[in-house]
């Protein structure tokens, strides 16, 4: 009886912590430091793996596409608005602001197929995950 009232206490306990931290996470907004001024561009190290990415790939003979980098936040919020207040599909969550690209941190990109054509658009943060599960 003592094990099965100390598993549901401590099952309501996480519960309540992981219901915590989605709040924590989901509800309240980063501070953004007025005095620091944004980026214009993308930050060096993520346009030098931009680089050595498209080198890398054209020396295994593909060919690599950079469909975006850096977005200012009225970017972002005309591309939040798709498929919202503006015609057109949803293609993306982040309103300005909220995204990496914002901040010079994030590009997208497509692989480009032998007749030319641009396919299956990727992320940075997609790309690092396929390597962690062993995609190469």
């Amino acid at each position: 009886m003592k094990k099965k009232l100390f598993g549901n206490v401590s099952i309501t306990f996480l519960l309540i912590l992981a219901a915590l931290l989605l709040y924590y996470q989901f509800l309240t907004q980063p501070e953004i430091n007025e005095d620091v001024p944004l980026p214009q561009d993308l930050h060096p190290v993520v346009q030098e793996n931009k680089d050595m990415l498209v080198q890398k790939a054209a020396e295994r003979g593909i060919k690599v596409l950079v469909t975006d980098g850096f977005r200012s936040f009225e970017e972002q919020n005309q591309l939040y608005e798709k498929g919202r207040s503006r015609e057109g599909q949803i293609v993306t969550h982040a309103k300005g602001g909220e995204s990496y690209h914002n901040f010079g941190l994030a590009i997208d990109f497509a692989l480009v197929n032998k007749s030319g054509k641009a396919y299956g658009t990727l992320t940075m943060t997609e790309m690092a995950m396929g390597n962690q599960i062993g995609w190469k």
